[in-house]
């Protein structure tokens, strides 16, 4: 029999859960109908970017896509918090007035310009883009300070626009970055004023112990059972060229060289490409730098591990070829078609062609690109840092918590795991689960405003394949979308599973091209 068909006739109606579609209706309605300011929450793999992605991508919504770092910005194609609003160098209120007052200035004398008229210049471009758009998401919102979201209303107010902003992100990750002092939560702000809505169901694992587990150290619960478990996973057995998860970038580059020098054969190098006549190679090598998970240089061998960092589709029949996690070993090199050929851990080879990465920039309402830069979409799989991980769905690998220096590091870590059964710890210690008053005290103070009860409208509920419904919906449910699951789970087993992963990945941190360059001197180029 031939699927093909009916999978595409399925696939004209996304496939959804009711409970899902749910909550992304009454967040558009308290954003859009009520003009209140949303925050979506939850912890690691529950589907906060999923649901963010079907808000986003809903015609009744035109949507600035807006991040707190530059890796998170390029995964949901839009820009970082810093770069949309013009905010410099300036990490509070006071720095950021300083440097509107100097900019202006700067502008007007250079432009003989009044200085009212240089501020309406510097900041239009600004203006524009919110007026065109009638909702502002702002993602990885738990490394926003306080100062920051302060920095954002003060913009906003200063252009007297009103526009509703949805968060996204996890208080119990990792918090702001902040030298010496304690750091102050987006939440600490007296401008932090939001409905919140809370996912609570692990969507990146199957195993219900361990997901438990995982929702118990994000909150910093230590019970015995909890440390019982996080023991036997110290038991399991270790594996050399599993991925490892470290904490700082000593260790990191320390184990990804010694592995690749294990390996027989020559170091080759595979040189990032960009085009010369329409950027400087400064500002390609600071995009990859501050938004990419990838190197300037790749260098690997035959035989070596490598990690999949995009999600990439069969563009003929729209499978899933690799996720944004994945792990791999390259078999061998296509000189002739330019490609790096990767067995899959499932299995399966692929060909790996470079990839064109984009920095975009939101100008007239639009989405232009200001950078690009080609490169394979891999790095070496056989250490990572905890920052790097963050967003990703790892299936096996190994924590190293010996240089862990903040308790939201090892709930990161351990959350980014599928399989316990495939997961090693190394020198823990139950300081690293830790309770965290503040975020704990703000998730008690505001429970989630998710209705159980929300009636859908019988139009939203045609737009969709749901699989399961309430009793009191079914009367008003399409019947050319009702009992789709039956027919999904009778031809599951023929049909590719192409759901993509869920991902909230997180900062760059990596060596120089000269440290790269002076490791491998007798490095060999390949032909394309």
């Amino acid at each position: 029999m031939d699927f093909s068909k009916l999978k595409e006739k399925l696939s004209l109606k996304p496939a959804i859960d009711y409970h899902t579609l749910q909550m992304k209706e009454q967040i558009i309605e308290d954003l859009l109908e009520k003009g209140r300011n949303v925050f979506l929450t939850g912890g690691a793999g529950v589907g906060k970017t999923y649901i963010t992605n079907l808000i986003c991508s809903d015609p009744r919504v035109t949507a600035v896509r807006l991040a707190s770092t530059g890796v998170a910005a390029h995964l949901i194609k839009g820009m970082t918090v810093h770069r949309f609003f013009r905010f410099g160098l300036s990490n509070n209120l006071e720095q950021l007035k300083a440097w509107d007052l100097k900019s202006v200035r700067d502008f007007a004398l250079n432009c003989n310009l009044s200085e009212d008229r240089a501020r309406d210049l510097i900041h239009r471009k600004i203006e524009y883009n919110l007026r065109a758009s009638n909702m502002l998401v702002i993602d990885e919102v738990s490394m926003l300070s306080k100062s920051l979201i302060d920095m954002i209303f003060f913009r906003l107010n200063s252009l007297e626009i009103h526009i509703p902003i949805l968060f996204v992100g996890d208080f119990y990750q990792l918090p702001p970055v902040s030298k010496n002092v304690k750091p102050e939560f987006a939440f600490e702000s007296s401008s932090w004023n939001v409905r919140l809505y809370e996912l609570t169901d692990i969507k990146r694992t199957s195993f219900k112990d361990f997901a438990d587990i995982q929702s118990k150290v994000r909150k910093g619960i230590k019970t015995q059972e909890v440390l019982d478990y996080v023991d036997r996973l110290s038991h399991n057995p270790y594996k050399e060229d599993s991925l490892h998860l470290f904490a700082t970038n000593a260790e990191i580059d320390s184990y990804n060289i010694e592995k690749l020098k294990a390996l027989p054969g020559n170091v080759m190098r595979s040189t990032f490409r960009y085009n010369q006549s329409l950027y400087k190679e400064k500002d390609v090598l600071k995009f990859i730098d501050e938004d990419l998970l990838i190197n300037p240089n790749f260098y690997f061998k035959v035989g070596a591990r490598v990690l999949f960092v995009t999600n990439e589709r069969d563009p003929y029949d729209d499978v899933m070829l690799w996720f944004n996690g994945e792990q791999g070993t390259i078999t061998g090199l296509d000189s002739n078609n330019g490609v790096i050929i990767v067995k899959k851990d499932n299995d399966k080879e692929v060909m790996v062609h470079r990839h064109r990465f984009q920095k975009v920039e939101i100008k007239d309402a639009k989405i232009n690109v200001v950078c690009e830069v080609e490169q394979f979409p891999l790095r070496l799989a056989y250490a990572i840092s905890i920052h790097k991980s963050q967003g990703l769905s790892l299936e096996s690998g190994h924590i190293d918590c010996s240089r862990f220096f903040l308790p939201e590091q090892f709930f990161v870590a351990l959350s980014r795991f599928t399989d316990p059964n495939k997961l090693s710890i190394a020198n823990f210690r139950s300081s690293l689960i830790k309770f965290n008053p503040e975020s704990d005290q703000y998730y008690a103070d505001n429970p989630s405003c998710f209705n159980p009860d929300y009636k859908l409208d019988k139009y939203v509920k045609s737009q969709y394949n749901i699989p399961y419904l309430p009793e009191s919906e079914k009367d008003d449910q399409d019947s050319s979308t009702f009992g789709v699951k039956s027919v999904l789970d009778s031809i599951s087993d023929n049909l590719e599973d192409d759901t993509p992963p869920w991902e909230e990945p997180e900062p760059k941190m990596d060596m120089t091209i000269e440290e790269y360059e002076e490791l491998y001197k007798e490095d060999h180029d390949i032909p394309f």
